[in-house]
This record gives structure tokens, C-alpha cells and sequence, in this order.
């Protein structure tokens, strides 16, 4: 005959290391629990008064013990920092959620700004207009709700920083060469810590 699977399951809230195990016999195959059990003065599972319980359940189920899961209260020690990281995970995948999107040229003229160019130097580099250049700078103002360019890279920057601490970012330059992507994912790295060297056009 198998034996029937002991695990752990998360404690209940106000659980604390003083109090007795307390084991929840549960169908394997619906995670019912049909009965509960606390533990002795030593801390074991109380095992005659369990097979009773267990043998009466199985006759009127017409159950075998094998068809049973012991899930075990888990001490406040065994799961520590698992709260804290949760609602570190829930932060960034609210982040992810709300993440602002951008266009591709938007990525890159972003790219330039997190570099400190003008947007005559940004438009030579990417084979556009000056005039195509502020526009784009424009549209980010807008999608970021900030005045200036600074602001603006900065905004950008802790987003992006943020996630970068998590979860792999999605590149400013994702469909760029792989050389230029590169480029672009240092100048997010550079740009949380800013220079006040941005000109604001």
C-alpha cells in the first residue's frame, strides 16, 4: 500500500512557531479536506486516532489511504520574505502593465536624449529632419505628461530602470541591429544617474 503524501501548505494568518502542527487530510484528486487533525504534546501526528479517522473515511468514500493528501501548516520560518517578494513582483507587473508606448522612432529619438544630443544631432544620425525630430520629442512630452526634456529622460529612465531590476526591459532599440540595441541598453543604465548636461530645446 503507497503511503499517503505528507506536504506543506502556506500558514494561516496569526499562525505563530509556538502553536501544534496541525494536519488537514484532503482528497488528492478534488484538494477536499475531509478531516483535520492537531498534534500531540511531543508534535507528532497523533496516529492512531488519524488511522480511525482515516479507515472510517475510506469505508464510507470507498476511498484507499493512497487517495489522500496530509497537508501540513507551514511554520512562519519556512515561507519568510515570501510576502515582501510578492508584492515586489505584483509592483514591477503593475509597471509592466502600465508601461508608456512608445513608437520605434520614438525609442530611438529617446536613445539620442538619454545621450545628451541635440535633436540636430539626433536627426543626423537617424536620416531625419530636425523639424521630424522635435515632433517626436513633442508626442513623449505628451505620453510622459512633462514639460521638458530632462524631465522627460528622467521619467523614462526610472521606468526603465525600474524594471531593468526585475525583468529583462524590452531594448529602445528592439528593432535595431543587434550592436545598436546593445548601444542603446547601456545609455538606459547610463541615464539613471544624469547629468544635468541635457539641452533643453
Amino acid at each position: 500500500m503507497e503511503p499517503i503524501p505528507v506536504r506543506q501548505q502556506l500558514p494561516h494568518v496569526g499562525h505563530s512557531e509556538s502553536c501544534r502542527n496541525i494536519y488537514f487530510f484532503c482528497e488528492k484528486n478534488t484538494g477536499a479536506t475531509h478531516f483535520q487533525l492537531t498534534a500531540n504534546s511531543d508534535g507528532n501526528l497523533p496516529t492512531d486516532e488519524a488511522a480511525g479517522l482515516l479507515a472510517m473515511h475510506c469505508i464510507a468514500r470507498g476511498r484507499v489511504p493512497s487517495d489522500y493528501l496530509i497537508l501540513v501548516r507551514a511554520t512562519a520560518n519556512s515561507v519568510k520574505g515570501l510576502s515582501e517578494k510578492t508584492a515586489t513582483l505584483l509592483k514591477v507587473g503593475r509597471m509592466i502593465h502600465q508601461q508608456i508606448a512608445l513608437t520605434r522612432r520614438e525609442k530611438e529619438v529617446l536613445a539620442g536624449l538619454m545621450r545628451c544630443h541635440s535633436n540636430k544631432e539626433i536627426g543626423a544620425q537617424l536620416r531625419v529632419s530636425e523639424r521630424t525630430v522635435k515632433f517626436h520629442v513633442s508626442s513623449m512630452l505628451a505620453k510622459f505628461s512633462v514639460r521638458s526634456r530632462l524631465e522627460l529622460v528622467r521619467k523614462a529612465s526610472s521606468q526603465f530602470a525600474a524594471l531593468k531590476a526585475f525583468v529583462p526591459v524590452e531594448p529602445l532599440g528592439e528593432e535595431l541591429s543587434t550592436d545598436e540595441g546593445s548601444r542603446i541598453r547601456r545609455d538606459i543604465g547610463r541615464a539613471v544617474e544624469l547629468r544635468p548636461a541635457l539641452k533643453n530645446e
